[in-house]
């Protein structure tokens, strides 16, 4: 290890202190912190050199590999796998994948635990049927049964048990050496290999027996939630729909600290919540979207600035801003075509988007809407705002009553959402303003209490 760590160093001499560390650390058995080091080392984008992590894996790590943190253990393997795919090609990925099959071969141990859970649903249900059997009927199957088993016994040809598969065993015996969070993040990270090569249903295995198992890992590490959120995420986004890419990607971020991500992964990744957050059916609370740090990868970018002004427009409220978006940005628009064919859907969003914003402003007192105020605000024709309100009420919204002989909506309840500093600036006058009343109405009582009680 220690010629190999020398042959690293010449190599890349921009990292030579990182090697020096490497092998000191080795020499004096300080697993932890050699882990430590070791992933933070290729956690580190920059650090990436031709096949660098690939060949720190190999020579190096799986020589004490029993020593160190399982789980930091797939995590290294991960990285390296992800620079054994350069051009991604088949072959290339399915090299990457024996790196994963040689630490344990999740896909079959699931396979192992399906058939099993199969097999016993599969008991249990004959069980029922043989309990609604009349009784006669019953003794006469288990006298036949028994007699078979007698024949059988009596040729020589006893009930043998089913014999265990070495494999099985094998795989067995890494998975217990892994420890369940590792395993489970290996398991992830295999399904993600598989979709990168198309292989959905083997992806879609691994992640539904993931989705199946995850609440039985107490306190786990939070990168064990992000490794299946991110697998989920990714499977969502190839099949669709966005609602469900949003939403996994969305809880991979509550996991998944932003430093840990590389500034290029930082950016591709708030360019595609966005776009689904756009286009996802359901999804309103743009607010919680923009309050994200990724998010702010976008500022500052000519190439992202349609964007970034698109997602202010819908988390504001804004018809005229999102107008305005559209008009200067058309030819940006356009090269999108997830938008550029669903333009209806989302004027329909972004006008029930400014219906809320409408509501919000009003006084607590008096929410009762106009639907002159409605198609305003909105910019529809006076004859669709009914139909805007339905569809108001019928995605959780608003509630309410609609008054259509006062052509009016009135308002007990608006969904909530994430609010920027502007909107909770006016909801704090709001509080300022039921103080001032809370306390008038309370000196009022204690001037007239002694009249009323004397």
């Amino acid at each position: 290890m220690s010629s190999f760590l020398a042959e690293q160093r010449e190599k890349y001499p921009e990292h030579a202190e990182q090697y020096q560390s490497f092998e000191r650390l080795h020499s004096e058995k300080l697993w932890f912190e050699l882990t430590e080091a070791l992933y933070k080392f290729v956690s580190d984008e920059q650090n990436s050199r031709q096949q660098n992590f690939v060949e720190l894996y190999t020579k190096f790590v799986c020589g004490f590999a029993d020593d160190i943190n399982q789980l930091r253990l797939v995590q290294i393997c991960a990285t390296a796998a992800q620079q054994k795919c350069p051009l991604g090609t088949v072959e290339e990925y399915q090299e990457a994948q024996r790196m994963f099959v040689d630490l344990c071969n999740t896909e079959m141990l699931v396979k192992q635990y399906n058939d099993a859970k199969e097999a016993a649903r599969l008991k249990k249900e004959k069980q029922r049927e043989d309990a609604a059997k009349p009784p006669a009927q019953r003794k006469r199957e288990l006298k036949k049964q028994k007699e078979a088993e007698e024949k059988e016994a009596a040729g020589g040809k006893g009930h043998a048990e089913p014999e265990e598969n070495p494999v099985l065993l094998v795989e067995q015996q890494k998975a217990e050496k892994l420890g369940k969070e590792a395993l489970f993040v290996l398991q992830m990270e295999t399904a993600i290999i598989f979709l990168r090569q198309d292989l959905r249903d083997r992806a879609r295995l691994l992640i539904d027996h993931g989705d199946e198992t995850i609440s039985e890992l107490d306190c786990a590490d939070p990168s064990v939630h992000a490794s299946l959120f991110r697998a989920k995420s990714q499977y969502f986004k190839q099949v669709g729909p966005a609602e469900k890419f949003f939403h996994n990607a969305l809880r991979m971020t509550a996991y998944t600290p932003i430093d840990a991500l590389s500034a290029q992964q930082q950016l591709a990744f708030a360019k595609e919540l966005s776009l689904s957050a756009i286009t996802g059916e359901g999804i309103y609370n743009f607010g919680e979207v923009v309050a994200l740090p990724v998010f702010e990868t976008l500022a500052g970018r000519s190439d992202c600035e349609w964007l970034l002004k698109l997602m202010n427009s819908l988390k504001s409220g804004s018809m005229q801003e999102f107008n305005s978006v559209c008009t200067d940005y058309a030819a940006d628009i356009a090269k999108e075509p997830a938008l550029a064919q669903n333009m209806a859907v989302l004027r329909e969003k972004i006008a029930l988007l400014c219906l809320m914003e409408l509501v919000f402003l009003q006084q607590p007192e008096a929410r009762n809407v106009s639907f002159a105020q409605v198609a305003e605000v909105t910019e529809i024709p006076s004859s669709e705002v009914e139909t805007l309100l339905m569809r108001a009420m019928s995605v959780g919204l608003v509630k309410g009553t609609i008054d259509e002989v006062d052509q009016v909506l009135r308002v007990s309840w608006l969904k909530p959402r994430v609010l920027d500093k502007v909107q909770i600036s006016e909801l704090a006058k709001r509080f300022t303003t039921w103080r001032t009343t809370v306390h008038e109405a309370s000196s009022l009582v204690k001037q007239n209490a002694a009249g009323v009680f004397a």
